[in-house]
């Protein structure tokens, strides 16, 4: 279906999550259906791999293809089961993968040298087979994906080259993926500086972001079993605040209701996709509301530079949804 024309500048923050971050194919389908139109797309991590593939060819229908395929490879489930040691374990995945890959080290011991668990060249693989040999500049529509520079700490924005091999870098997590080394950088994830990328979206010109978060929240606790668990909640509590920090300055924010499912927990893909549906549809009023809003503001400024200003934007917050 045929986007609904408007002179905004709309852009779409995808962030990562493993996983959960399969609830970007929802949004995606649900703003194609609601004919809003994207004008550019910024991923980080799982989003930059959903988001990139979405820019190429931008059918909902063709991208879960593809995405299925990629699912169903062996390398990710076996990555499902290293960190989720049984069902009911799901429940408290957040807070248990590290302690998970910690047990994991008395059977890494002959491999000490190992920097990473999974083997890079079989992730490009698959990467390569959701974009090809597409370079950015032939994007249907406009995609930049961001990455850390493990030598200087900056954050790097890829907009140009191959998307694979900035697919590859945006989504390198340290420890269980290699390290790009990319335009004499050395490239890993960009969650670990911008966990969903909305300030990068609005440095490339967009009127307004949408953002899309499937971060989980940190649970409360009451105690600590050992060190390990108070490491992971730590760690849960740092990833929590940057993306809450991060996220702000976001026009509109879709948080679909993925926080229960594991970052590993790939074989729940359909699940998360529908979540993403059903928060997008419920935040369509809201989004649309804003769009005509900020086109008014604009034609006015235009026509009556010094007229009376319209009413402010609607809050940006959308309450999540759950399904």
């Amino acid at each position: 279906m045929q986007a609904k024309p408007t002179k905004l500048k709309i852009g779409l923050a995808l962030g990562g999550g493993g996983a959960r971050g399969l609830a970007h194919i929802g949004v995606l389908k649900a703003l194609q259906e609601a004919r809003i139109p994207i004008h550019l797309i910024a991923g980080t991590s799982m989003g930059a791999v959903i988001g990139g593939t979405y820019a190429v060819t931008p059918d909902p229908k063709v991208l879960e293809e593809k995405l299925f395929g990629f699912l169903e490879r062996e390398t990710l489930f076996r990555l499902e089961s290293l960190f989720l040691k049984s069902e009911d374990d799901t429940r408290h995945a957040g807070l248990r993968r590290l302690a998970n890959f910690l047990r994991e080290i008395y059977i890494w011991k002959t491999r000490a040298s190992k920097k990473w668990i999974i083997d890079s060249a079989l992730i490009e693989k698959l990467i390569h087979e959701l974009v090809g040999e597409t370079s950015f500049e032939e994007c249907v529509i406009p995609f930049i994906a961001v990455s850390t520079d493990l030598y200087s700490g900056e954050k790097i924005i890829l907009g140009h080259g191959k998307l694979k091999e900035a697919i590859l870098a945006s989504s390198a997590i340290p420890g269980t993926l290699a390290p790009v080394e990319l335009f004499g950088r050395l490239l890993a994830d960009g969650g670990i500086l911008e966990p969903i990328p909305v300030k990068t979206a609005k440095d490339m010109g967009m009127d307004l972001v949408i953002a899309v978060d499937v971060g989980k929240e940190v649970k409360k606790r009451k105690k600590f079993r050992n060190l390990i668990d108070i490491v992971v909640q730590a760690e849960n509590i740092k990833a929590y605040e940057l993306s809450k920090m991060k996220i702000n300055p976001a026009d509109i924010i879709i948080e679909p209701d993925v926080g229960h499912i594991s970052w590993a927990h790939f074989s729940k893909a359909r699940e998360c996709i529908r979540r993403g549906e059903i928060a997008t549809w419920s935040a369509l009023p809201k989004l649309k509301l804003l769009i005509s809003q900020l086109e008014r503001k604009k034609f006015f400024g235009k026509i009556l530079p010094f007229a009376k200003k319209p009413p402010p934007p609607i809050n940006k917050d959308v309450n999540q949804a759950k399904g």
